[in-house]
């Protein structure tokens, strides 16, 4: 056993590259410590055991006749000993491993980047291409249009640039993006292409995952693009069209957006923290679980939005137009709807603790199960000036909640 412990250590290097040996080395062992357990519980007085007694000093028979206690210890040390070797073993098998894996992981991830890099190279040149025919066919052509063929070509050029992980700066981006899909968009945003191929490139060329952080679009047509997954954080967009367009998962960190057209786009899980929305067209939009955490939506538009589980905390809601929106469960803790028409609104278990609602309109807006923070909430629809507060008043009352917390909630007595 001792011989195999010293080869096992004296093949590391072995061992590092094929991990079955030491494998082999510590089933053997365990092997034979389970066999010398058999047979001491089989036969105590096994020749090995008595010459092991003998060997140290001991006897099968100690004083007043009692028999001594030399197996037991033995066999105690034997396993403590083994055990320890193991352990041991075992350890430095687990730091080869994780040596060996990091250095197959530095292997793979240079590999990667060669590949990456020779592809990024024939995309780069294959770009090139493709805006130099386009170039060429709106110096021929008078009314700058496209041939169905080369929009194909960009539509298809889009799709080879995938979205992913690079670093910029001193910070690597935790989203996977594609900065090529960016460039491309803005190098065809100042081509002077005319609205009918421009439409067909909208309809095609998928922008999904670009990257167009602090990008300059102000005033652009997107209507209708494919921008899901996209970063647009610090981007201007202010009276920008975006109608139709889909806008899931977009990362809108602080954009400006003031005035932009977003009839109908679908804006699902957006991040819309701190961005201005201020005057926004956002009629029928879809804002399903969307993050409006401090952004500002002054005399907004939101006729007809759905805004279910979206997130307005601390949002600026001054004078918008909220008439027919679907808020159900939506956040509105510290949100300002000084002004602001919310009649006809589904507001269903929404959280309005600590809301300004200040001159607001309420009427025929659906408030059942609504959540507050004050008990006298209904009370002060009155001096808040809000209009529609008798038809509130006579149709819900104030419950506790039905937790810990200290909130209290609006019951209808129409269904109570």
């Amino acid at each position: 056993m001792l011989m195999g412990l010293a080869i096992a250590m004296f093949c590391l290097p072995f061992i590092q590259l094929k991990g079955s040996f030491l494998k082999g080395v510590i089933a053997c062992m365990v092997a034979i410590t389970f066999a010398s357990l058999a047979l001491f519980i089989w036969n105590p007085q096994a020749p090995l055991f008595r010459w092991a007694a003998r060997h140290t000093g001991s006897e099968d028979s100690g004083p007043k006749g009692k028999t001594s206690s030399f197996p037991r210890r033995f066999i105690a040390v034997f396993f403590l000993t083994v055990g320890l070797i193991f352990s041991f073993l075992l350890y430095r098998h687990n730091e080869l491993l994780k040596t060996f894996m990091a250095q197959q992981k530095i292997q793979v991830a240079k590999q990667e980047e060669l590949i990456e890099s020779a592809r990024k190279s024939g995309l780069g040149q294959l770009m090139g291409h493709v805006l130099d025919k386009m170039d060429d066919e709106l110096k021929a052509s008078p009314t700058r249009t496209l041939s169905d063929k080369t929009i194909t070509r960009i539509a298809d050029l889009s799709y080879s640039f995938k979205p992913y992980a690079y670093s910029k700066g001193d910070s690597i981006t935790t989203k996977l993006v594609s900065p090529e899909r960016g460039q491309l968009l803005l190098v065809l945003s100042r081509m002077n292409i005319d609205s009918v191929s421009l439409q067909k490139i909208r309809a095609q060329v998928s922008f999904a995952g670009a990257d167009l952080r602090n990008a300059d679009l102000q005033g652009m047509n997107l209507s209708g693009m494919d921008l899901s997954e996209a970063d647009l954080m610090d981007a201007d967009l202010q009276g920008a069209d975006l109608s139709g367009s889909n806008l899931s998962f977009v990362n809108l960190w602080g954009a400006q957006l003031n005035k932009a057209n977003l009839r109908g786009a679908i804006l699902k899980r957006a991040d819309l923290r701190w961005a201005e929305l201020n005057e926004a067209d956002l009629k029928s939009a879809d804002l399903h679980e969307a993050d409006l955490n401090s952004a500002q939506l002054r005399k907004a538009d939101l006729r007809g939005a759905i805004l279910k589980w979206t997130d307005f905390s601390g949002a600026f809601l001054h004078e918008a137009n909220l008439t027919g929106a679907d808020l159900y469960r939506s956040v509105m803790k510290r949100a300002q709807f000084l002004k602001a028409n919310l009649s006809g609104t589904n507001m269903v278990l929404a959280n309005l603790i600590e809301a300004n609602m200040s001159e607001a309109n309420l009427t025929g807006a659906i408030l059942d199960e609504v959540i507050v923070l004050e008990k006298d909430w209904l009370i002060r629809l009155e001096e808040w000036h809000v209009t529609g507060t008798k038809e509130i008043q006579s149709k819900y009352k104030m419950v506790e909640g039905s937790n810990e917390l200290t909130y209290y909630q609006l019951k209808n007595l129409e269904k109570n």
